[in-house]
């Protein structure tokens, strides 16, 4: 499972890049504010969060430059209906502070004017974001506060919340992939640790 990838922008298209990570060169499907910031980069390294989709014989990366854009892209997914492509279409114009406006004031009317989502979807959407308006609140504060993490390394709990991320498209449930991930860092030397290792070392533990 991908779940982060660092190398070289070869190319851009809409709503897809081509990024080289020495010798092997992935196909990155992005929303269009990082196909536009990527745009501006070519033959730069970047460093993108992946969400890797497995779905029907068929695999598709989808990147992002902010963490906090992967855990609202996944979180939209966990909404009825809605799979990657229209998540993507809503992460590209209304960002989490506006959608949880809009689910305040049931604007149904301004979320169906985002493309390929009606009215009846629009509904269900703001409907489930008010369920769970304290996830979405959580989510502002981005994943160092999400994560509970003590330590103050800032890169050190962007591994570990890549980890978890990880973790949770292995289909665990977030609360038993938090537990095990917190087991190992009560007991282990984690602070150089990369994502996989995190991993590897929850994975022993649940």
């Amino acid at each position: 499972m991908i779940c982060g990838l660092n190398g070289t922008v070869t190319d851009v298209k809409a709503g897809v890049i081509e990024i080289d990570t020495g010798g092997v060169v992935y196909e990155v499907f992005v929303p269009l504010s990082v196909q536009s910031q990527l745009g501006q980069m070519m033959q730069q390294t970047v460093r993108l969060f992946i969400h890797h989709h497995i779905a029907e014989g068929a695999q598709r990366l989808y990147g992002f430059l902010a963490f906090q854009d992967l855990e609202y892209f996944l979180a939209l997914q966990k909404i009825k209906g809605l799979g990657p492509a229209l998540a993507l279409s809503i992460l590209a114009h209304i960002d989490i502070a506006e959608l949880l406006a809009l689910s305040e004031q049931d604007d149904v009317k301004r979320l169906s004017q985002i493309p390929r989502i009606g009215k009846q979807t629009a509904a269900s959407i703001l409907f489930a974001v008010r369920q769970k308006s304290g996830h979405w609140q959580q989510m502002l504060q981005g994943p160092n506060q999400n994560l509970q993490i003590q330590n103050s390394d800032p890169d050190l709990n962007q591994q570990k919340g890549l980890a978890l991320q990880g973790l949770l498209q292995f289909g665990y449930r977030e609360k038993e992939a938090r537990a095990a991930l917190a087991a190992v860092a009560d007991v282990q030397e984690t602070r150089d640790w990369q994502a996989a290792e995190w991993i590897k070392a929850a994975l022993a533990r649940i």
